[in-house]
């Protein structure tokens, strides 16, 4: 049996990149049967994908997965620029050692990933996650870490709605070496800068998207 922790993370893998399309219903007993889980800690798990945004529980329907809403998307950047400016800040200032090997790490492991083997860009993506995870928690603020980390779920989405090659995942994993120097540095205000163009770089993709 799967644990409660790993199924969370599978189905909002799953969802971020696509694997459960937009629109599509989750169906409990296929779940349940999937992941051996029981009702009761899957039901835990959707209504987190639910604050997560990534899923719409509604009565009489069921779970379904959300569909990309530009405006949205443009509201959540506007939030989450500011956001990760002051995340750069505040893991310049705090981030421990091993927090620091933990991000140097995911990176190397990051700029490994072959682009020719299956699931690549699922791979990086993982790394992504985890990346601006260790940062969310070398901030030392939970309720800085609990608002943004939903945002950079919500807008993963986006991600891999607009289409990002294996190069532009690439270069996303470069603005984390970025991040990796200013911490080391202690630089807060290098950190902010560095994770303030990584949401630039989404969005001028996003535009070129839309456009």
């Amino acid at each position: 049996m799967a644990s409660k922790q790993k199924v969370y993370q599978d189905l909002q893998l799953r969802i971020i990149t696509k694997g459960i399309a937009p629109g599509e219903k989750l169906i409990v007993k296929e779940l349940m049967n999937h992941y051996r889980i029981g009702r009761t800690p899957l039901r835990e798990i959707l209504h987190e994908l639910q604050r997560d945004g990534l899923i719409d529980i509604l009565p009489k329907i069921g779970a379904l997965v959300t569909s990309p809403d530009i405006n949205e998307l443009k509201e959540i950047v506007q939030v989450r620029r500011r956001l990760e400016g002051l995340v750069g800040l505040l893991s310049a200032e705090k981030m421990t050692k091993e927090q620091l090997n933990t991000l140097k790490l995911l990176i190397q492991r990051a700029k490994k990933v072959d682009p020719g083997e299956a699931g690549a860009s699922e791979t990086l993506t993982r790394y992504d996650v985890e990346l601006h995870q260790v940062l969310y928690e070398s901030t030392q603020n939970e309720v800085l870490e609990g608002i943004i980390s939903q945002l950079q779920k919500r807008m993963s989405k986006f991600w891999h709605q607009v289409g990002f090659t294996f190069e532009e995942f690439t270069d996303e994993i470069e603005d984390f070496t970025r991040v990796l120097e200013a911490c080391e540095e202690r630089d807060a205000d290098k950190a902010a800068k560095a994770l303030e163009n990584h949401i630039d770089r989404f969005v001028k993709k996003v535009r070129e998207y839309i456009l």
